[in-house]
């Protein structure tokens, strides 16, 4: 394990840090939306609510963990940036997009935009302390509130500017607009609970348990040990689809939700251990962890966050089940990042493919990559040595 922490805070502090520092926008404000694998960065390149907020709660993170005031200001810029621009001050919440300068590009409300701006909110305010963020907070919890009210009857994931129901085309994928995703319910459990653990709002604690119960009730295969992706509003699952990143996250993210809320439930943390333990002999294959599994076609390529995932997830159940085969794969899928991922001074890329060669579909930032997967995976693993 020594090894995999020092190659992994390595890189987070001499190449992935350094790398959203340079990502500043000194001219607009927040930081630059894009940059290319020539790490080349495009400066008129849009904005998102989730990329913001990603880099918000990952600086928020790096100071809370390190105490170097450069984070917490780099943590501020994305903050200001995002009250500033993405905030809604006539009917709340966030918008999903802005361009360069800071004008709305698409002023649809989405509960995932809207939960990632939760999720920075909260730990923004456990790192600055500043009360001004609370107010945020509790807004974006009484919108999930609402949303979530008489569900799965008249819920929506994606609302126009005033709240009115849409089709949830941002969630668009797999040729279908989904009704419900279990990918939006479950960031919102885990923006509700960090909420709660900041800010003690009961009502954040009360959504994420009924979060909780929803997936697996709902959304969880208990034969198979693998989380829906699609449902409708019967909640029914849409799609024969394996994604083993998602499967692996949730192992470890429930578990700490449930402890972040002080809700002790020894069935769900048992599922989230088979799921773990069922996914990781699926999954694991050749020194990493492959993406995903549709309609029976498995994808064997490498993508940038299912590796982080997988380590907070193998690291999480050795420590319940000790297995040398869990340390070994640590090792071996830290290795595969560092040959494959790392660049010097820049970010992980997007993906890598079943010949090992670089994914270029996908730059190195953009609107749905930013250093959330990655610094989180890193931070959680060196909690060990804090005795966290």
């Amino acid at each position: 394990m020594e090894k995999v922490k020092r190659i992994l805070e390595n890189n987070l502090l001499n190449d992935v840090c350094p790398f959203w520092a340079s990502m500043v926008d000194k001219e607009y404000g927040g930081f630059y939306g894009a940059c290319d694998l020539e790490k080349g960065i495009n400066k008129e390149a849009p904005k998102g609510i989730v990329y913001i907020s990603r880099i918000l709660y990952s600086y928020s993170c790096l100071y809370s963990k390190y105490r170097n005031e450069e984070y917490l200001k780099l943590a501020k810029v994305a903050y200001d940036f995002m009250i500033d621009k993405f905030y809604d001050k006539q009917n709340g919440g966030f918008y999903w997009s802005v361009d360069y300068k800071g004008d709305v590009l698409n002023n649809n409300k989405h509960l995932y935009g809207n939960s990632f701006a939760l999720y920075g909110i909260a730990a923004y305010l456990i790192a600055s302390n500043d009360l001004n963020a609370v107010t945020y907070g509790n807004e974006i919890v009484e919108i999930i509130a609402k949303s979530m009210k008489d569900f799965p009857n008249n819920y929506s994931e994606e609302y126009s500017v005033d709240f009115k129901p849409l089709p949830n085309k941002i969630m668009y994928g797999f040729d279908m607009t989904p009704e419900i995703t279990t990918n939006t319910l479950l960031h919102l459990a885990e923006s509700l609970s960090l909420f709660y653990l900041a800010n003690q709002n009961e009502t954040a604690k009360k959504l994420t348990i009924e979060l909780l119960d929803i997936i697996f009730d709902k959304g969880y295969d208990h034969e198979n040990k693998n989380l829906y992706q699609f449902l409708n509003y019967k909640m029914e699952n849409q799609l024969d689809v394996y994604s083993y990143g998602h499967n692996l996250e949730v192992s470890w993210l429930f578990m700490e939700i449930m402890k972040f809320i002080n809700y002790d439930n020894k069935k769900y943390v048992n599922y989230c251990v088979e799921m773990c333990e069922e996914n990781f002999k699926l999954a694991y294959k050749n020194g990493y962890v492959i993406n995903e599994t549709v309609n029976g076609v498995t994808d064997y390529s490498a993508i940038w966050w299912v590796q982080a995932e997988s380590l907070i997830a193998i690291n999480n159940v050795n420590k319940i089940n000790s297995n040398p085969l869990y340390e070994e794969a640590m090792l071996s899928i830290t290795e595969f990042v560092q040959k494959h991922f790392m660049n010097e001074g820049s970010e992980w890329h997007w993906g890598i493919n079943e010949d090992l060669t670089v994914q270029t579909a996908h730059s190195i930032s953009e609107m749905w990559k930013a250093n959330y997967h990655n610094v989180r995976a890193v931070l959680r693993i060196l909690e060990e040595s804090d005795g966290k």
